[in-house]
Order: C-alpha cells, then structure tokens, then sequence
C-alpha cells in the first residue's frame, strides 16, 4: 500500500461532525471509495501508473466523493497511458470498479490524447439537487444531475479566467463548473463578482502598488489583516462607482478568511465550514501528500518553516535543492501573476483573439512568458503543443497533442550547449523537458526554448486548431 494513503483501523462511519447539506460527499462514502481505490491500487499495474508519484491524487478523492467532477483541466492519468489497451484498462476500472462515469470532450482516436472529464454520479446528483444558489441549474438538472452533466457540457464547462463576466451566461457557466469541480457553492457563486471587482481595482493601481496587492493577497493568511491602505482604496472606489459595496465585501474577505490550496477561495463564513468538511475527510482517511507537486509546490511558496522542513526530510531534499525549488516556485508565481496582468491589459485594449489565437484555443497572454514565443513558433511549423511551461520543482516542458518525434533526437551539439547552462533535455515521442539544475531568469528559459524549437524540423504546414475542450469552449464562444 502507497505510504500516502492510509485507513484508520478504528475509522468509525457514523457521522459525528455536521456536514453540509450540499457537501459533496459524507463520511462512509469516503471510507468505501478510499478501501477500493487501494484495493484496485494493490493489484492494477495501469492504475498505478496512473496514478504514479502523488500527481494524480485527484483520481483517489474523485472515488472519495470529493470531487464530482475532475479532468477538465487534465489529471485523468490518461496522459499517462501508452497504448489504446492501457487506456481502455483504465476506464474499465473507472467505470466498473469505482463506479465513475466518463464524459469525453472529444471522440477517443487512435494515437490522440483521451480528452475526458471523469464524473462521481453520487457527488453530481448531491450537490445539484442541495444547491443552495437559487436558479443556478435548471429544473431539468434538478431532475436527472447526471444524465443533465453528461448531456449538456457545454452549460457547465470552464469558461476560463479570461471570460467576461459580465456575460450572465459565462458566469452562470463559471459558478456552475466550480460547484461541480469540487469548490463551495456561495464561494462559486461570488467568484465572477469577486474577478470583476479585483480586475476594475488593479486597474487603478501603479505597478508597485500592483505588486503589493498580489503579494499581499496570495500570501499566507494565518493571523492577516485588511490593511490600512487596501482599505482606503476600497471605501474610494466605492464612494467613486468603481466597485459595489458587495465586491468590495468580497475583496475584504478574501483577506480575512480561510481559503485551501485545491478547492478554491473562501468569502464566507459558511466556506469557511465547507473547508471544514474537508479537512475531516482527509483527516480522518488520508495523509498530507507530500508526493503531490501542488501540496510541494503551495509549501515552496509559503513561509512556514515547519512545514517546509517537513518536505526537505520527506524527500531528502539538500539545503541547496530546497533553494534552488524555493526560486522556481517564486519565478513560476511572479510568472502566473505577470500573465494575469498582460491578460487584464490586453482584454481592455482588444477584447477579440487573432486568427492564431483561435488556432491554439486562448489567448495567447495565458502561455507563460519564457514558452510564448516558443509554443507560437511551433505551432507555425506544425506542432500541435498540448501543455507548456513550468513543470514540477525545477523542469520545464512542451507536450504536444501527437506522437512528432519518434524518429528525432536533439542533435549532440544542442544537448552540449544545454549542459553547459546546467540544463539537461529529455525528448519523448510527444513531450520535450528540461531540467533545470540552476536559477535561471525567464529571459534565460525563453532563449533556451528558442534555440530548442529552432532545432525541431519544420513540418511545412500550420498546427491544427487545439483539440483540448477548454480550447474547443473558447473558440465557440467567439465563432458564434
């Protein structure tokens, strides 16, 4: 049995703390979906590698209830698959061993990425049938949760952060996809006005004051306050018509209230009990996963002592390595927030995407700075790229959506010239990483990137348009 899985030999399935009606699942679901999944864990090759170093260990939580929905954004362990038999075991165990539906974006195709969302139909029907934002589904999914999520995906998909949410019908879509994704329903509920407001209020501020703000939010909240002046600019902008005093409620209460790495934000005291919910599930039945890169990754960014040194003795990590994953988790975060910056500005200059933008499936402001150029250049070869940039504690990596090099290697002199910046590469028949054994700039990886995209031959044609369901979603809501 994998050491981050663990049962309590005296777990007793009576329901001693209060659960929320619209909680996705319950104390004795949990129990019975973790049994299996080490169960079938103990004797299934497939869905070992599935599952394989902690990254997928929303698979485990999806059987717990805990999620009722998870693979719109990947993490079906199907990427990991190397042949159609493997991937047809894997559903199998899915939908016959744990009891899970699969909803696929795409038809599954030879060679091709399966592109599918795996459903819980006991967590779907809970809490769509308990939701307590009135309206939000209609009466026909009230009526039939599952076969309403399986027929209608487009109504409750991911309309993305770059969504206009002052579109009834992409919040509506955004609240929707959040519930079932796991996140509480008032939190779900409050985010696009949550976005609206934070976007009108960045939009007033200096870069430095920017800066402040980001960090400032996103840091570690244990003990924080509403300071002085974030509280000054929310009572002007307010008294200015900036923002609603609702948005400005939320803007105040993201800083003062508990929020958990996973499941979204909290505004609300009743969040707050819906986060609650969760820690006794997962500390009733299951570990901290200290193999999960997200867990590793939030601790790299924190300031908590503790629980970094936990890591370090976890893993075995040197002094020089925590340093070294301390600077990545920093720069990838510094890059998220320069991304949403450069998204914010280019939606308020020019709101519609180019031709290339619709190729790829987003706007081209949500690729990381350092494989931008990289990832556009591909795709002008013939590359069909997949997923990009920062990749667990110190790699980064290009997947493409087919199989484009098994007859390429990267030539000796480029790998010689990589190792002499402390970069070692990997090529697959559908991925290319770097290791990075230094602290590089983003300047640094972008020339790295360059010279390794220069490098792949140049396949005479355009990418096709990205396949991925997110980037299918986003081309049907600008081709109408």
């Amino acid at each position: 049995m994998p050491e981050r899985i663990k049962i309590e030999s005296t777990a007793n399935t009576k329901e001693d703390v209060e659960f929320l009606p619209y909680f996705p699942t319950d104390l004795e679901r949990a129990k019975n979906g973790l049994e299996k999944f080490n169960e079938v864990f103990e004797r299934s090759e497939v869905l070992r590698k599935a599952a394989e170093d902690g990254r997928n260990r929303k698979i485990l939580l999806s059987t717990m209830g805990l999620f009722p929905e998870i693979g719109f954004y990947g993490g079906t362990g199907f990427d990991r698959m190397e042949t159609e038999q493997e991937r047809k075991e894997l559903q199998r165990i899915y939908e016959e061993e744990f009891d899970l539906k699969l909803l696929f974006w795409d038809e599954p195709a030879e060679g091709k990425q399966w592109q599918c969302s795996i459903i819980n139909p006991s967590s779907v029907e809970k809490v769509i049938k308990n939701c307590p934002i009135p309206d939000l589904f209609p009466e026909e999914a009230r009526r039939d949760p599952v076969k309403w999520v399986l027929s209608n995906k487009f109504e409750w998909d991911d309309p993305c952060s770059d969504g206009d949410f002052n579109d009834e019908d992409i919040s509506k879509r955004a609240v929707r996809f959040g519930i079932l994704s796991g996140y509480a329903p008032r939190a779900s509920a409050a985010y696009p006005d949550f976005k609206l407001a934070e976007k009108a209020i960045v939009n007033k501020l200096s870069e430095k004051e920017q800066k402040f703000y980001s960090e400032y939010v996103r840091s570690e909240k244990d003990g924080r306050k509403l300071s002085g002046p974030l509280e000054g600019l929310l009572a002007s902008s307010v008294e200015k018509g900036v923002i609603s005093s609702f948005q400005a409620k939320l803007l105040r209460n993201i800083i003062v209230h508990k929020d958990m790495t996973g499941v979204g934000y909290g505004f609300f005291d009743e969040d707050e009990k819906y986060f609650d919910n969760i820690k006794t599930i997962l500390d009733k039945y299951t570990t901290a996963d200290l193999n999960d890169e997200d867990i590793a990754i939030k601790l790299l960014e924190s300031v908590n002592t503790k629980e970094l040194e936990k890591l370090q003795e976890f893993h075995g990590f040197s002094a020089d390595q925590i340093k070294l994953y301390k600077y990545f988790a920093a720069l990838r975060k510094r890059a998220h927030d320069a991304m949403e910056k450069d998204l914010t500005a280019r939606l308020k200059k020019n709101p519609q995407p180019t031709a290339e933008e619709l190729n790829l499936g987003t706007f081209k402001e949500n690729l990381e700075p350092q494989v931008r150029k990289t990832v556009l250049a591909l795709r002008k070869k013939g590359y069909n790229t997949y997923e990009s940039g920062f990749h667990g504690l110190n790699k980064q990596k290009i997947s493409f959506e087919k199989k484009f090099f098994e007859n390429f290697s990267l030539t000796s002199d480029l790998e010689k010239t990589l190792r002499l910046k402390d970069v070692s590469a990997e090529m697959s028949v559908d991925s290319i990483t770097l290791t990075l054994d230094r602290a590089l700039t983003l300047v640094e990886m972008q020339t790295i990137w360059g010279a390794v995209g220069k490098s792949l031959p140049d396949l005479k044609r355009n990418a096709e348009p990205s396949t991925l369901f997110s980037s299918e979603s986003f081309r049907k809501r600008f081709m109408k």
